[in-house]
């Protein structure tokens, strides 16, 4: 009965932390339409090429990118923000599955929604050696 109410414990308190952690991001996540006027105003050195940035949110600027704006004063020519999102249905039609928006001066966001039981074949045949 120990063993119990200390995995209740420890799994109570993980969760509250989490929990805790998500608003804190939340409450500090930038604006997408308030981050473009600002790097609008003040642009950073553009590097050639595409970054990607996974985010879990479909709103606000992702942390790594800001971090790596502020830290190295550069963006790549082209930026992502990709989200993907697993539906608590079984499977999404194949018109909702992607959403792309362009944000405009070169960044864009995109949305992939998958249904739990939908399993995606990467397009990379596995080659066996037969023997």
């Amino acid at each position: 009965m120990l063993v119990g109410i200390l995995v209740f414990i420890l799994s109570s308190t993980w969760r509250r932390g989490r929990d805790l952690l998500r608003d804190i991001f939340k409450e500090k996540r930038t604006p997408v339409e308030e981050f473009l006027q600002k790097f609008r105003q003040e642009p950073p050195q553009r590097v050639e090429g595409m970054a990607i940035y996974p985010t879990a949110s479909t709103e606000g600027m992702p942390g790594a990118f800001l971090s790596q704006l502020e830290h190295f004063k550069v963006a790549h020519e082209s930026v992502v923000l990709l989200t993907l999102i697993t539906e608590s249905v079984p499977r999404i039609p194949k018109k909702d599955m992607i959403e792309k928006e362009d944000l405009g001066q070169g960044f864009s966001r995109i949305i992939s929604r998958q249904g739990f039981t939908e399993h995606r074949k990467s397009g990379i045949k596995n080659q066996e050696k037969h023997g």
